[in-house]
């Protein structure tokens, strides 16, 4: 996995000291999470990863004395989301914390001469080129390719890019063999 989402429920009369039993558990498999912010390292020999802490049911009663319990418990960094998956609370903000969280990116193809689909991305990890994505593609592609045109909110309409061009988040992009 790349990363951890943990769902604590403030509902539940315990449910802030049953993230503590997650946390043991985790440690027994020499797993730690960390802050999102946090840069990964294997300091001390435990698998590290991102994660994120959400609070569902903080619309409930109990919430608010269950919420404070999390954040004792939460080592500095850690920032809880508060969700109420009734209400659709903090869903929007959800999704677009995982997408950040995760380091990715979205690229779109766009074929010779027609409007470019916006309707299924290529997914790639940050720091991802132009090669990469012809490869994912088909794997001819990344030895055929000629040359390759941009569309991005950052470059000029059509420019044409490199095979090292590092892909950039929503480029829009129109392969030639």
């Amino acid at each position: 996995a790349d990363a951890a989402l943990i769902i604590v429920d403030l509902g539940k009369p315990n449910g802030a000291l049953d993230f503590l039993g997650l946390l043991e558990k985790l440690k027994e498999k020499n797993i730690e999470i960390i802050p999102e912010k946090k840069k990964l390292s294997n300091d001390n020999g435990n698998i590290k990863k991102k994660a994120l802490i959400l609070a569902n049911k903080a619309d409930l009663p109990n919430a608010e004395n269950n919420l404070k319990l999390l954040k004792e418990i939460l080592e500095p960094g850690f920032e809880v989301i508060l969700i109420s998956a009734t209400r659709m609370d903090n869903l929007k903000e959800l999704i677009n914390r995982i997408f950040l969280l995760l380091d990715i990116l979205r690229v779109y193809s766009k074929t010779p001469g027609k409007k470019a689909s916006l309707d299924e991305p290529y997914v790639f990890k940050k720091g991802s080129t132009l090669l990469d994505m012809a490869k994912s593609v088909h794997r001819d592609f990344a030895k055929k390719l000629k040359f390759a045109r941009l569309w991005s909110k950052n470059q000029y309409n059509g420019q044409k890019i490199n095979r090292d061009y590092i892909l950039q988040d929503g480029d829009i992009i129109e392969l030639h063999l």
